[in-house]
């Protein structure tokens, strides 16, 4: 499936639009002496991808995997605007977990984390 080439595998990579095995075969391909050009164009698609995972999981409200997308989406260059969104996401969420066992200690925490997050995104 992805066998052959550096450069088969990553225009393969790019065809499915597989964010895995995209930035794997941009690794590959940064090895094996595949034109700038494309290699570009794969680390965009990169960018692009990650940002439609981070979107389609704030949508789904999936919590866990929406802290496992958040770290992909940093490293990624993911829209700033989407990340912050996943991250209110978050501090809400916390906050509301919090009210509803009524954990004074942990109401605390994400209320320090939920005013933090309020702050960078009135910035």
């Amino acid at each position: 499936m992805f066998g052959g080439p550096p450069k088969e595998r990553l225009q393969a990579a790019i065809d499915r639009g597989d964010l895995m095995q995209l930035k794997l075969a941009i690794n590959s391909a940064a090895k094996g002496g595949v034109e700038a050009a494309l290699i570009k164009e794969a680390k965009a698609m990169v960018a692009v991808l990650a940002t439609e995972k981070l979107r389609t999981i704030i949508d789904k409200g999936d919590l866990v995997q929406l802290q496992i997308a958040m770290l992909t989406a940093e490293k990624e260059t993911v829209d700033a605007t989407v990340i912050q969104e996943a991250k209110v996401l978050l501090a809400t969420q916390s906050l509301c977990t919090a009210m509803e066992r009524r954990d004074v200690v942990g109401l605390r925490t994400a209320i320090a984390v939920a005013e933090g997050e309020a702050e960078v995104d009135e910035a």
